[in-house]
């Protein structure tokens, strides 16, 4: 297990280290840090299960803890405080007329309660997916109750990055298709 947390390290150090390296040895170092954590996460999870992924994260962020640690000793502050522009906010806080308030509903009702059906669908999907694929019944519920928070979230940060309201719907329409297509078949 020591090789495995000091690869684990290494790759941090190699991380690192491409940030400061010029072109042809940065993507080598690059490569070669990500490498060596996968493969060193890989391993421990393959033989120690989530003890050995808590175990092999743990050198990883200490090693980055040291370098961020390092840096900001080694930091000076700036002499005089840099003047905040002003400028006009791009979102505003209070709605424009009854338009704008229709629209910020209509994003809301888009975002929260259909993105988190959209979720439990794909949630859904994959448990019967698993369940299709012989898991048992405890994984595949523990699957689609784990699953669905996290694509809601993401859901959440995509969605919100949308112009309009109506190219919220695309993605959501699309993966619900699927996933309830998917659940439709194999559940």
């Amino acid at each position: 297990m020591t090789a495995l947390l000091l690869l684990a390290a290494a790759g941090t150090v190699a991380l690192r280290f491409a940030w400061d390296a010029r072109e042809p040895a940065q993507l080598r170092l690059t490569l070669a840090g990500w490498a060596a954590i996968g493969a060193a996460l890989a391993v421990l999870v393959v033989r120690d299960g989530a003890w050995g992924l808590a175990m092999g994260t743990l050198p990883v962020t200490l090693v980055a803890f040291g370098f961020l640690l390092r840096e900001a000793i080694a930091s000076t502050a700036p002499t005089r405080a840099a003047r905040i522009a002003e400028t006009e906010p791009s979102v505003r806080l209070h709605a424009a007329d009854w338009r704008d308030v229709g629209r910020r509903i209509a994003i809301f009702l888009i975002a929260v309660p259909l993105a988190g059906a959209v979720s439990l669908l794909v949630g859904l999907a994959l448990a019967a997916g698993a369940r299709a694929s012989g898991a048992v019944e405890a994984d595949t519920i523990t699957t689609a109750l784990f699953v669905t928070p996290l694509i809601w979230s993401v859901f959440g940060v995509v969605l919100l990055l949308q112009p309009r309201a109506a190219a919220m719907l695309r993605p959501l329409a699309a993966i619900g298709a699927v996933s309830g297509a998917t659940f439709w078949l194999l559940g």
